[in-house]
C-alpha cells in the first residue's frame, strides 16, 4: 500500500470585508477594556479676592421706535371720535386728565378682587358730585406676564387718557357707566401686562398729571428744591446731581433708584407712550443715575467744570447738609 502524506492544513488570506470586520470587533473590545472618560464640567469663576460684584449698565437707555396711537383704538372706545383727528382727542384728554386723575381717586372697590379674576368689579364713589365721564371706565390688574401666578397690582383708569398716550396699550371697549342710589357703579376689570409692575405707579401718575417736577423727583431721591425748574439737557446740572448722590447716598440706595428707573423706562417701551418730555426726563435721570453710581465706585471720569448758572442754583438749593434720610 502506499503510504498517504500527511494533509497539511490550507491557509487562505483574509479578504478585505473579512479584515474590516476582525478591526471592528477589535476597536469593540478596545472600549470596552478602556476606562470610562467623563467630560471635565467648566470650574466656576472664582469671585473677586476683594469680594466685589461687577456690574454692566448701558450708558444710554435708548428711546424706543414708536407707532402713533391708532384711530381705531379710540373709535373702539366711542365709535363718534373715528372721524375726529387723533392729535386734537389727545390735546384735550389731556386738558382734562389731572381732573380726571383727582374724580378716580373717588371711586373704590367695595371689596378686593380675588382668583379667579372676576369680569368686574362693584365700587363706591365717595363723591357723587364728581362728573360720570370723569370716573373710571376700567380698573387695571398690573402684572408681570413671566412671574407665573404672582398676584397682580390694582389701578383704576381711563380708557381715553390711556388710549390717546400709549401706541401698544392693549384695545379698550366702550362702556356704559350708570350709578345707583346707594352711590354704586359696576366697572370692568382687565389685566395689563407690564415688565416691572411695582415701577408701574411713577408711570402711570405721570399719564395723567404730566408734571415733570413730580416725574423726576420720583426717579431721583433728592430734596424737591434742587429739582425744581431744572433743564433735563444741561450736562452742568446732571454732573452736580451726580455729584450730591454719590455724596449723599449708599451704593444700595443708587442701584435701587437704577432699578425703579430702568422699570419705568421698560413699561414706557412696552406700553408705547408717546411723550417727549417723558424720554427726556428718562434720559437725564438715568445719566444722573449714572455718573452717581461711577462716582460711588471711584471710577467717574474727572469733573468738568463749566460756568454753569443752573447747575450754580441746583448747589445753592442743596446746600452742604444731606437729607435727614438715607434713600
Amino acid at each position: 500500500m502506499s503510504r498517504l502524506a500527511p494533509a497539511h492544513k490550507r491557509h487562505t488570506r483574509p479578504t478585505t470585508s473579512a479584515l474590516a470586520q476582525l478591526a471592528r470587533a477589535q476597536r469593540t473590545r478596545d472600549a470596552k477594556s478602556a476606562p470610562l472618560q467623563l467630560a471635565t464640567p467648566p470650574t466656576t469663576p472664582e469671585p473677586p479676592p476683594d469680594g466685589s460684584v461687577r456690574l454692566s449698565m448701558p450708558r444710554e437707555l435708548p428711546r424706543p421706535m414708536l407707532r402713533p396711537v391708532s384711530s381705531d383704538a379710540l373709535a373702539a372706545i366711542d365709535p363718534e371720535l373715528a372721524s375726529i383727528p387723533v392729535e386734537f382727542i389727545r390735546r384735550s384728554v389731556l386738558g382734562m386728565s389731572k381732573r380726571i386723575c383727582d374724580a378716580m381717586a373717588t371711586v373704590v372697590p367695595k371689596t378686593l378682587p380675588t382668583s379667579p379674576l372676576p369680569r368686574t368689579l362693584e365700587c363706591v364713589a365717595r363723591d357723587p358730585s364728581v362728573e360720570l365721564g370723569d370716573m373710571p371706565t376700567h380698573f387695571l390688574i398690573v402684572y408681570d406676564p413671566r412671574a407665573g401666578k404672582q398676584r397682580g397690582l390694582l389701578f383704576p383708569a381711563h380708557s381715553l387718557v390711556l388710549a390717546t398716550q400709549c401706541s401698544s396699550l392693549v384695545r379698550f371697549s366702550p362702556t356704559t357707566r350708570q350709578l345707583a342710589d346707594d352711590n354704586t357703579l359696576t366697572v370692568p376689570l382687565i389685566g395689563l401686562g407690564v415688565p416691572a409692575p411695582n415701577a408701574f405707579s411713577i408711570l402711570n401718575a405721570f399719564l395723567y398729571t404730566h408734571n415733570p417736577q413730580q416725574l423726576i423727583a420720583a426717579l431721583l431721591p433728592l430734596p424737591g428744591a434742587a429739582l425744581a425748574s431744572i433743564s433735563h439737557e444741561s450736562a452742568g446740572v446732571a454732573s452736580r446731581l451726580s455729584r450730591t448722590m454719590a455724596d449723599w447716598l449708599s451704593m444700595r440706595a443708587l442701584l435701587g433708584a437704577l432699578k425703579v428707573l430702568h422699570g419705568v423706562w421698560a413699561n414706557a417701551t412696552s406700553l408705547g407712550v408717546n411723550d417727549d418730555r417723558l424720554w427726556t426726563i428718562i434720559r437725564f435721570a438715568w445719566t444722573v443715575l449714572i455718573g452717581a453710581v461711577e462716582r460711588s465706585a471711584g471710577v467717574a471720569p474727572p469733573n468738568v467744570y463749566t460756568d454753569d448758572e443752573e447747575a450754580d442754583l441746583v448747589d445753592q438749593a442743596l446746600g452742604d447738609a444731606p437729607p435727614p434720610y438715607e434713600a
